[in-house]
Formats: C-alpha cells, structure tokens, sequence
C-alpha cells in the first residue's frame, strides 16, 4: 500500500522537519525497517598513495554478536582446595593457558562484531563468500583470515568496529529518547 504524502503537511518531529520522517506502509522483517545503516572510513596507504575506503556497515545486537563467539568462550579454570577446613571451588584466572584463550576470544568477539555489521560480502582469496552480509554464512576463523590476508591491521579494525559501536549507540540513544 502507498501512501501520497504531503510533507508540508507532515508534523515535526523532535525538531526535525518532514524529510527525516519516514511514513511506513508495512513492517516486513525482509525491509528491516529498524536496523541503521552508515559508514566506517578507514586509511590505507597502497603504492604510496593514501586513500580512504569508505565500507558499508549496519547497526548490530551484541547479543547476536555473543551467539556466535559463545562456542569460543574460555572457562575460568577451578581446582577444589580445603581452606580453613572447608572445601571450597577456587577460580584460577591468573591460568597462563586460560589468559592465552581469553586474549583469542577477545580478539575473535572484536572480529565477529566486525564482520557481522559489515554491509557486504567478505571474499576469501579463493572467492568463496566466508562471511555474507546478511550474516547467513558465518565462518569466523576462515574469515578472520582472510581479512588479515587483505592486509587489515588491528588500527583499522578498531576504526570499524568504533564506526559500528557509534551506530549502534546513535540508533539506540534515538530510541531511548523516542
């Protein structure tokens, strides 16, 4: 169904004027009327020549994000000890391997934030699709390597992921404030 609208006619809106309205004729999941979208510019410097790629990226739920790292979650390694003539379940974070573990997860849950907001497809150097824009091929350890194959560096992933986590926060103070 559309709708013919006069803007002059259309109310303001936490002051802002009717072209930052958007009159809905339905709510499809397929439109996802609620999720934002932006930009993350990031530098590179290829034959001398510093240019800046400007990369499509969309606002995304930590929990999703968490779903997919979940598998990758270390465990706190714990030993029973008897202090005191009590037995007690003791954590040890301080575990070299567990810290190890904890550092990889990490910089996987920063990839996997990435890659799920990038509004494209990442291609290995074989062209296979390892991580698609809709976020329904998802493999994390193959994409991971492909984007440190096409030379990004942790600079760059941190200026998409503050890109990402600056949409994120703008679409969800909006709604707050709403």
């Amino acid at each position: 169904m559309e709708y013919d609208v006069d803007e002059q006619t259309l109310p303001t809106v936490n002051g802002q004027g009717a072209a930052a309205l958007a009159l809905m004729s339905r709510l499809a999941v397929e439109d996802a009327p609620f999720g934002a979208t932006g930009v993350a510019k990031v530098k590179v410097t290829k034959q001398g020549q510093v240019r800046t790629l400007v990369i499509p990226i969309k606002s995304i739920a930590l929990e999703d994000v968490e779903k997919v790292v979940a598998p990758l979650r270390p465990k706190v390694p714990t030993y029973r000890d008897n202090i005191k003539g009590k037995w007690v379940t003791v954590t040890n974070e301080a575990d070299d391997a567990y810290q190890q573990r904890l550092v990889a997860y990490q910089k996987a849950l920063s990839h996997a934030w990435v890659l799920m907001a990038l509004d494209l497809d990442v291609v290995d150097g074989t062209g296979q699709v390892v991580w698609s824009r809709d976020n329904t091929v998802q493999q994390l350890e193959v994409a991971m390597k492909a984007l440190k194959d096409m030379g990004l560096v942790d600079g760059q992933l941190v200026a998409i992921f503050r890109a990402v986590q600056e949409l994120t926060q703008d679409v969800q103070e909006q709604t707050d404030s709403d």
